[in-house]
């Protein structure tokens, strides 16, 4: 952490790189009024995850755990709910030619979300999810015509870098918020 605050990229902003309990702490995100969706990136931190959870109090129905394949398999007995993130740089062959093996991991996690790349998206894809019990979410776009487009094909949730500019396609009540 003091390594990459002291990083200086040349860039005027009065923000730095904030922990997450700076973050809980700071009131500035009402931590305890939104759902937070952890990516988590590494195996073997587990036992601080858990442990940090469980130091917020946070409600089970409050939080979802991402990860890939081998990171989620250390989760899946935490109660949580899980979201598998299948990556387009090694599951992409599985997503193109056996995308019931997907869901297959799913099943085996007992992950109820899948996070895909948008470039997967497809109907069938999102139909055969759904038959299945779980959930599509896609990332890699900021596109409005292609979130458009995801959304119709009957896709729950995007992973975008700014929530507030697309928050009327799932939200139509609050297209102006």
């Amino acid at each position: 952490l003091a390594d990459l605050r002291a990083l200086n990229l040349h860039v005027v902003s009065d923000r730095k790189i904030r922990t997450l309990n700076e973050v809980f702490d700071s009131g500035e995100i009402p931590s305890r009024e939104i759902h937070w969706i952890f990516d988590i990136k590494a195996r073997g931190i587990q036992e601080d995850v858990m442990r940090w959870i469980e130091e917020q109090d946070l409600p089970k129905d409050q939080l979802i755990l991402f990860g890939d394949y081998e990171v989620l398999h250390d989760y899946k007995d935490a109660g949580y709910p899980l979201g598998y993130t299948t990556l387009a740089s090694t599951n992409w062959r599985k997503m193109l030619f056996r995308p019931s093996a997907v869901f297959d991991d799913c099943d085996k996690l007992g992950a109820k979300l899948v996070a895909v790349p948008i470039a997967f998206v497809t109907k069938n894809f999102v139909d055969i999810a759904t038959q299945r019990g779980v959930e599509v979410w896609c990332y890699d776009s900021n596109v409005d015509v292609d979130l458009k487009y995801a959304v119709g094909c009957g896709v729950r949730g995007v992973i975008v870098d700014h929530p507030k500019d697309v928050r009327g396609m799932f939200y139509p009540d609050e297209r102006d918020n």
